[in-house]
This record gives structure tokens, C-alpha cells and sequence, in this order.
């Protein structure tokens, strides 16, 4: 089997010699065309992609998460929306950290993920105008991932999914506050 190439105005003429069995084929390639074709199929994919839009409005404006906490030099959140889903990465040095979420326009997202980055979890806890909610690793939980953070392990951060009743229409903010350990 052997193949040939001819170039000729532009166009890139290859030809393929196949054994005596078969029949010659020839293929025409077209850079122009072939470019194209590849930025048509990027912008179908990023226009596709793009369909499910956040709530109405900038998305900079409906959400903004304010730190509280002693430490807010060090500590670090990363606030993620998605399809109505928020996703708030915190990381908290110190262990001991509060933060406000105030809504500023639109409704609250369907969804509120919050991944504290901590070693332990004693204490968490949430609250809007009406509804509070509590959340703590037990005793077990805190001595294992102790244990693996000594070890070098690398953990997986805390996930804490608030409850849909913390997010009421009327609820303009949500105020957490998590501690790590109680010190006494």
C-alpha cells in the first residue's frame, strides 16, 4: 500500500493506492472547510452548554458572602453557582469563623452546599429571620479524621447541605458560624 499527495490551488489532493483487489479512492481536503466545520462544533458546544442561565440578574449581585470571623486575613471561600445550585467552599485557619449570605435580588438558589475545609467539626450552625439549624460531627468522626490529618492524609472537606426551610422567600440573610474544637 502506498499513498501519494498532490497539492493544487489549495486544495490537498490525496490519493490512495490500494493492492489490485480493491479500487483506487481519493479523498479532497479543504483547510478552509476544515476549520470551519471545527469552530462551528465549538460554538454549538459552548452555545448548548449554556442553556440553563443563574436567576435573573448579575449573578455578582443576588449572592454575596460576607467572612465574620477573627481571622479573616487567613481564611479563604470559594462561592460557586450553578443550575440554581450554590456551592460555598470555606477555608477557615483558625477553626473558628462566622459568615453572613445576604440576598440582594431574586429568590435563593434551590440548593445551598457549604464545604467547611477543616480537620474537626464540633459546632455548626445557620440562620435566617425564622429558622435556625445545627450541625456536628460526632465524637468518632472527629477522632478518625484527627487521626488521618496526623497521618497525612488528606481529607475531604466537611459537606453540609442546608435544609430548603432556611431558605424562605422572606429570609433576606443567612448567618453561619462554625468552630472546629471548643477550647476550655
Amino acid at each position: 500500500m502506498c499513498s501519494r499527495t498532490f497539492v493544487m490551488n489549495r486544495k490537498i489532493r490525496v490519493r490512495t493506492v490500494f493492492s489490485r483487489y480493491s479500487a483506487p479512492q481519493t479523498r479532497l481536503w479543504r483547510p478552509t472547510a476544515f476549520f470551519g466545520f471545527i469552530l462551528f462544533c465549538l460554538f454549538a458546544l459552548h452555545a448548548f452548554s449554556c442553556v440553563t442561565a443563574p436567576p435573573s440578574g448579575d449573578p455578582q449581585r443576588i449572592l454575596r458572602l460576607v467572612l465574620k470571623g477573627p481571622d479573616r486575613a487567613n481564611e479563604r471561600i470559594l462561592v460557586d453557582l450553578h443550575n440554581s445550585h450554590l456551592a460555598a467552599d470555606i477555608w477557615s485557619p483558625s477553626g473558628i469563623g462566622r459568615a453572613t449570605l445576604k440576598r440582594d435580588l431574586g429568590s435563593w438558589p434551590e440548593h445551598l452546599t457549604i464545604f467547611l475545609h477543616l480537620v474537626t467539626l464540633e459546632g455548626f450552625s445557620a440562620k435566617s429571620d425564622t429558622e435556625e439549624f445545627t450541625y456536628a460531627l460526632s465524637h468518632e468522626e472527629n477522632v478518625q479524621r484527627q487521626a488521618r490529618s496526623r497521618a497525612g492524609e488528606d481529607l475531604a472537606p466537611i459537606e453540609i447541605a442546608l435544609p430548603r426551610r432556611l431558605l424562605a422567600p422572606s429570609a433576606k440573610e443567612i448567618t453561619m458560624a462554625w468552630i472546629d474544637a471548643y477550647r476550655g
